[in-house]
């Protein structure tokens, strides 16, 4: 089954101060693990859009050696815009643009859209420099049958990930400073990659996490992904706000592929059952 790769990590923002007599001293947070996520679950489970930043560098772990098939170095960016779901099922119309660095492979760009309503799962992407042209049709029925699809899926809303996150690991060590709470948990690797559907190199048994959330809307600034020697990947956000259901436009989530592009029938493929009714 082909795999939907998206990685959903990081560019760095430096905050740059001069001329300061000493130091701000970390605070307490301004609420605890439990608030933030009840306020993060209560303002992302609507509709909403959010654009998105990452990087991911493997090489930044010393004597590590990524997975076969598995880009050393990734770069993502792009916007997301979700309106109504229903459990798994989400109306998502997304645009983005992976980099990713391959040695063997060298540099290599995808252009990715994503488009669902609540039946029907469009991925539109066009590969470079092989110029290659391609558009994969999942129904929502083929992916709720498959486990390690639905994961995938279920990965690419970073909002449900980061919920997801905050209410399985033990996050510890909070602080706030500049106007956000900054949260730290360790998770087992097994366990962070059949959360986000992404293998890791082996030999790391324990990632570190560290999440960046606003004080007063709980809403995440940046979330980082790293081992004791430092962070490796990393996401940050813009942009994110709720919008009510009227004043999303249904056009948003149709789709039709180009003329003369490949459909890809996942589910025939697959064998997946007939979408529900």
């Amino acid at each position: 089954m082909v795999s939907i790769r998206i990685s959903f990590f990081i560019s760095v923002i430096l905050l740059l101060f001069s001329c300061a007599e000493k130091p701000a001293m970390a605070v307490l947070a301004s609420k605890t693990v439990a608030e933030h996520l009840a306020e993060l679950e209560r303002v992302t489970s609507g509709p909403m859009q959010l654009a998105f930043s990452s990087t991911s560098d493997l090489a930044k772990l010393a004597g590590v050696t990524p997975p076969v098939g598995v880009p050393s170095k990734t770069e993502t960016g792009g916007r997301l815009l979700l309106g109504r779901r229903d459990g798994l099922r989400q109306e998502v119309m997304g645009v983005f643009q992976i980099q990713s660095h391959q040695p063997s492979v060298g540099l290599t760009t995808i252009d990715m859209k994503l488009v669902a309503d609540l039946e029907t799962f469009w991925v539109d992407q066009s590969i470079q420099p092989s110029g290659a042209h391609q558009v994969m049709k999942f129904s929502w029925s083929g992916i709720e049958s498959a486990p390690a699809l639905s994961q995938q899926v279920r990965a690419m809303n970073p909002m449900d990930q980061i919920r997801q996150f905050l209410a399985e690991a033990l996050f510890e060590q909070v602080e706030s400073k500049n106007g956000t709470d900054v949260l730290r948990a360790r998770i087992d690797a097994d366990e962070f990659s059949r959360s986000t559907g992404q293998p890791l190199p082996p030999g790391i048994l324990a990632l570190a996490l560290e999440l960046h959330l606003d004080q007063k809307t709980s809403l995440p600034h940046q979330f980082s992904v790293g081992t004791d020697s430092g962070m490796f990947m990393t996401m940050s956000f813009s942009d994110v706000r709720s919008i009510p259901v009227g004043d999303i436009l249904q056009t948003n989530f149709q789709y039709l592929p180009p003329p003369g592009v490949p459909v890809m029938e996942m589910d025939k493929l697959a064998g997946a059952p007939a979408p529900r009714r």
